[in-house]
C-alpha cells in the first residue's frame, strides 16, 4: 500500500490490527511489493489505495503480481483491492465480489 494520505493509513493500520498481519508499504509502484511478498507468502493480500489509484493499470499490476512469487503460471494468493473516499468509507463497504473477467487479446 502507499501512505499518500492520511485516510489510506488508518484504513491499512486498522485492518492491520484486526488481522494481525504484516503491512507491506510500496512507495510508488505495486510492483515494489514482490520482493516482501515472495518473502512471507501470504495466503491472502489486500491492497489497500485510493479510488484514483485504483485503475485499470493498479488491477492488472496486482494481477501480475500476484502471479509472480514462484514460477507456477498460476495466481499464489487470493488477493482483494480495498479503496474508499474516506477512512468510514472504506471500512464499511461491502465486498464487490468479481467472479468472471474477460481479457482482450492483442
Amino acid at each position: 500500500m502507499r501512505f499518500r494520505t492520511l485516510t489510506i493509513s488508518r484504513v491499512a493500520e486498522a485492518l492491520r490490527q484486526k488481522h494481525h498481519v504484516a503491512l507491506i508499504i510500496y512507495p510508488d509502484s505495486v510492483t515494489q511489493a514482490v520482493q516482501p511478498l515472495t518473502k512471507i507468502f501470504p495466503k491472502y493480500a489486500c491492497f489497500v489505495a485510493t479510488p484514483t489509484e485504483t485503475d485499470r493499470p493498479f488491477i492488472v499490476a496486482v494481477h501480475r503480481l500476484t502471479r509472480t512469487l514462484d514460477d507456477a503460471p498460476y495466481t499464489d494468493l487470493i488477493w482483494a483491492v480495498l479503496t474508499g473516499y474516506d477512512a468510514s468509507d472504506a471500512q464499511h463497504s461491502k465486498p464487490l465480489i468479481v467472479r468472471k473477467a474477460q481479457r482482450k487479446a492483442s
